[in-house]
């Protein structure tokens, strides 16, 4: 039976992490294990931790006095683990029932990868918003030679870390220093030298997603506008086809983007000069720009919840528009 190690950075999640490790702690076998690395939480993790550590020698909890940020944290939990393969697991979601089992009985071929597909639940776990993030039907199994339909199976999946199973050694062979900082290290890992052996998805849903609890939230408007399309478009060896597919290239430019944004009251006038000063756009552009960043937000809150509300799957984008500081706060 191959051994599971269950990797989860952590920071301040003393309010969400004690379910995790719940979902996960019945489901262990034996030689299993759960490793925790602690960013250096001010919040009371470490309290409600150490009873779990202190009870099952299958739990590991590695606490650091700062925060190193989720990339080297995620890489510390890898190479602390003793199993041959790494579940990257978040500190607030669940595993659902039978998580572990079902991706065990994956990794008799020894791949590289296993994806395994989630579901999306409102924040207090209790309503499904989205019953699969993947929306493939059927269990997937790549070559090295399907690089390219891999990449488009996955990659915009892997804004989620929590989705990925990797072999430790593969992990280990292709970090280097430039993946810190990027805070997709797992994506950069996963699809920058494509598959070795094997990769696997696993179409069921096996993870819970608390929406809406983003470590990044406050940036959200930087990282889905320009660290996400750059992190996409630098990874060498896809067709700019495939890439497009995933991500355009100058989805910065993108106006409906900018005003989806805006709804959520993630994008101001701050926000829009960042933008200006990134990308330079043109004079005509650039007034749109920042004619969106004095738009009201209340209305187009609302406007956007009317679009999403009728477009199928959206219920999780229409969840996230009415839990924003816009829709409370009405227009600025």
């Amino acid at each position: 039976m191959t051994s599971l190690s269950v990797c989860i950075p952590t920071y301040n999640r003393a309010d969400f992490i004690a379910a995790t490790l719940d979902s996960i702690q019945s489901q262990l076998g034996p030689e299993d294990e759960i490793v925790i690395v602690d960013g250096g939480s001010t919040d009371g993790t470490a309290e409600i931790v150490a009873p779990y550590a202190a009870h099952d020698a299958r739990i590991r909890y590695l606490r650091q006095e700062s925060n190193a940020g989720v990339d080297r944290d995620m890489d510390r939990s890898v190479r602390s683990a003793r199993g041959p393969y790494c579940w990257l697991m978040s500190s607030d979601d669940f595993l659902l029932p039978g998580a572990i089992e079902r991706v065990r009985s994956s990794l008799a071929t020894e791949p590289d990868f296993v994806i395994a597909n989630a579901e999306i639940r409102n924040f207090d776990m209790s309503r499904i918003l989205r019953e699969r993030v993947l929306l493939t039907r059927t269990d997937e199994t790549f070559s090295p030679a399907d690089r390219d339909a891999f990449f488009r199976a996955v990659a915009g999946y892997l804004s989620f870390m929590g989705g990925v199973v990797i072999r430790r050694d593969v992990w280990i062979e292709r970090v280097h220093d430039l993946m810190y900082g990027t805070e997709f290290i797992h994506l950069h890992v996963v699809l920058e030298r494509g598959i070795g052996r094997e990769a696997k998805v696993i179409s069921d849903p096996l993870i819970a997603i608390r929406y809406g609890n983003f470590t990044w939230a406050p940036r959200m408007f930087e990282i889905s506008m320009f660290k996400w399309p750059d992190t996409i478009w630098s990874l060498p060896g896809y067709s700019d086809a495939t890439k497009r597919a995933v991500c355009p290239r100058a989805g910065w430019r993108d106006l409906p983007r900018l005003l989806y944004h805006r709804s959520l009251g993630g994008f101001s006038l701050a926000q829009a000069r960042m933008y200006v000063s990134r990308k330079r756009p043109g004079p005509l552009l650039r007034t749109m720009v920042r004619a969106i960043a004095f738009a009201p937000t209340g209305p187009l809150n609302l406007l956007a919840i009317l679009f999403y509300s009728r477009r199928p799957g959206g219920g999780d984008t229409v969840y996230l528009l009415r839990t924003s500081s816009a829709y409370w706060r009405g227009s600025q």
